[in-house]
């Protein structure tokens, strides 16, 4: 059979599987699948030729254009296939009113070390559910397989993922992502809400795709933040003052804080952060950094 290729970028490798993700306007997650074309980059390494993707909205009966922001390789599938983490645009280009990840992207490039300082996590609860009965004998049993494979499958991904928990007849299992305090050459990217709150999104829909695999699907019940100032880390810092603090500039968008210690050190290492569950963790940490750090008033 003959090879068709097109030349753009590079010397083309092949094709692959390139699966855009985003969230929609209510904080669900979307995607397309579409296959692209594999290049090689200045030192060899397979590359992805992601282009920008236009689909219409039947609902809000417009055009947006979703725009390739972060991608990685797919830990389900052999490679070079790949998931790519998308923002929403309009037709002028401009982000939708819904697309928080710009707003939260914005905000942190104006906090400068601030925003990379402030260090994030999310527990993500959640049950997995079958569309026939649970009380067939192994339906504990293949939860169990989803969990496993999944958190295999974010580690692969190289996910900032920090664990989980889940057990025969417990509700709602959960796993977390974020800062796990791992030397620099392990964890190369600062664990700031932008970071963690992408791989949290990818977490979401490696859990899709793997439950599915199952002939199940997950429900998501609400996600937990946990925040650390750099003032909290500070050696020798007074940390329940800060806490207080940080408790007090929260205390109008949370519903209740826990104090997390740290174990080996003592002190307060962090807050977990008490929220009515929102499904878009963007628009959580924009809150929450909002809140801790007020924009300036408009003159």
């Amino acid at each position: 059979m003959t090879h068709l290729q097109v030349i753009r970028g590079g010397e083309v490798l092949g094709m692959g599987i390139a699966d855009y993700i985003w969230l929609d306007d209510d904080g669900d997650l979307s995607w397309k699948k579409k296959t692209i074309l594999i290049t090689k980059d200045d030192l060899g390494a397979k590359t992805p030729v992601l282009d920008r993707w236009s689909f219409f909205d039947d609902d809000s009966g417009k055009t947006s254009i979703v725009v390739p922001c972060h991608f990685l390789p797919d830990p389900t599938r052999p490679q070079p296939n790949f998931i790519v983490l998308c923002e929403v645009r309009d037709d002028q280009d401009i982000p939708v009113d819904t697309e928080y990840r710009a707003k939260l992207r914005k905000k942190i490039a104006a906090l400068g070390s601030q925003g990379t300082l402030a260090w994030f996590g999310f527990e993500q609860d959640y049950t997995v559910e079958d569309s026939g009965s649970k009380d067939e004998p192994n339906f504990e049993q293949r939860k169990m397989a989803v969990a496993e494979r999944h958190f295999g499958a974010c580690f692969d991904a190289g996910l900032m993922l920090h664990s989980m928990c889940g057990y025969p007849g417990c509700s709602p299992w959960d796993f977390k992502v974020g800062v796990r305090d791992f030397p620099q050459d392990i964890d190369p990217d600062p664990p700031n809400a932008l970071v963690v709150a992408d791989h949290l999104i990818i977490a979401r829909y490696l859990m899709h795709k793997i439950a599915g695999d199952s002939g199940l699907y997950p429900e998501w019940q609400g996600i937990r933040p946990f925040i650390s100032t750099a003032a909290l880390r500070e050696p020798g810092a007074d940390v329940d003052y800060v806490a207080m603090n940080l408790e007090t500039s929260l205390d109008d968008i949370a519903n209740g804080f826990r104090r997390v210690p740290h174990p080996t050190r003592g002190g307060v290492v962090c807050l977990e952060v008490e929220y009515e569950d929102s499904a878009n963790p963007y628009q959580l940490a924009l809150d929450m950094l909002r809140a801790v750090w007020p924009e300036p008033p408009m003159e």
